[in-house]
């Protein structure tokens, strides 16, 4: 690390409690860049990430400047594969990071045995939505699984531990920019020298992905720039910069087509909210498709055996198909032929009247 790069300090949100997984209210703020004094915090339940009237949710997540990962190093019952604390800075290199012990380092834990279990604490750009952090921090758990995935959400929080081991390690890069160049790095792996004849085409190519992944910016330029330095032998400058305006022409045209989505909206998705399994607004079941005669019928054995109609119906489709199944067959292409077999089920509980709906429906066979 250069001998004028800043000290790290860490900003860390903490409660009154330690322990105490159904608190949500961090009310103290303190910024620390010493080990004893991260040591007395983190002595707390605590939160890496500021939220709204200092009470932890999604909903409330207003900004991180941390990636805080849990590595309980559950990957492997192989001890030679796991990560110690002294491992992070290896594996992180030149970036500023806070490592601390959990309460349950090297201790048995879920059946598991002792091993090294720990907290890292990640310098990063700043963040200031809930979901494009939690889509940050899986991508760094997909390259490094040695981190817990169930720890992944912005409203995650950390047990206090009285008892923790604290270690700063300076830098001055960010995990952000760690991940972009590990991004780029995988592009150069999967990219060979791109030998005359096909320097033009294959960097115009890199140049509209580049555009529609990372945006019209500086850093797209420069990752186009790397790439170029594949090209053998190389393009000049005047032929490069040709390349890359006639693409940024291309991603003008692109964004004004009708669902465009902003590489900020693609590497960060907005999901909407899930729907919980005991919320059910199933469509009905559309009888106006069935012949006149079977609709009939199903409506009546619905009505008769006091089912939903989706019951009969399904079973009507059934008995039809088995019908219908030696008469004809479907041709996808010349040598290729399918029966029209169709395969249904009705899931009911015990008691709901399955087997007479299919005796009324199946007796005409």
């Amino acid at each position: 690390m250069p001998e004028n790069a800043p000290t790290f300090s860490l900003t860390i949100h903490y409660a009154d409690c330690c322990g105490n997984a159904k608190n949500c209210t961090y009310p103290h703020t303190a910024t620390a860049s010493t080990e004893d004094t991260i040591r007395k915090i983190v002595a707390h339940d605590h939160v890496l990430a500021e939220f709204k009237d200092a009470y932890r949710s999604k909903d409330n997540f207003v900004r991180a400047v941390v990636a805080s990962m849990d590595c309980d190093n559950e990957h492997s019952e192989n001890p030679n594969e796991w990560v110690a604390p002294k491992d992070i800075p290896h594996m992180f290199l030149n970036i500023p990071c806070v490592i601390v012990t959990s309460r349950n380092h090297m201790k048995p834990k879920g059946g598991k045995t002792a091993r090294p279990r720990f907290h890292v604490f990640l310098a990063i750009e700043p963040i200031t939505d809930a979901l494009a952090y939690a889509g940050f921090m899986q991508k760094v758990q997909t390259a490094f699984p040695v981190f817990d995935d169930n720890a992944l959400d912005a409203a995650r929080f950390f047990y206090g531990n009285p008892n923790a081991e604290v270690t700063i390690y300076q830098g001055t890069s960010t995990l952000t920019r760690f991940m972009e160049d590990m991004e780029a790095e995988q592009m150069f792996a999967e990219l060979d020298a791109i030998p005359e004849g096909r320097r033009n085409s294959t960097m115009s190519k890199i140049a509209g992905k580049l555009l529609k992944r990372y945006g019209d910016n500086n850093e797209s330029y420069r990752k186009f720039l790397d790439c170029a330095g594949q090209c053998t032998p190389p393009l000049d400058d005047a032929e490069l910069s040709q390349i890359w305006r006639s693409a940024q022409g291309f991603y003008k045209k692109v964004q004004a087509q009708p669902g465009y989505i902003s590489p900020d909206e693609y590497n960060s998705p907005q999901w909407e909210e899930p729907i919980p399994f005991e919320q059910r607004n199933l469509p009905s079941f559309p009888t106006e498709a069935l012949p006149q005669t079977i609709r009939d019928y199903a409506l009546a054995v619905a009505e008769s055996t006091q089912t939903p109609v989706d019951m009969s119906a399904c079973a009507a489709l059934a008995v039809m198909a088995l019908c219908l199944q030696g008469k004809y067959r479907i041709k996808a292409k010349a040598d290729w032929s399918e029966p029209l077999n169709l395969f249904t089920v009705i899931v009911a509980e015990p008691s709901e009247r399955k087997s007479p709906i299919i005796n009324l429906i199946a007796r005409c066979l």
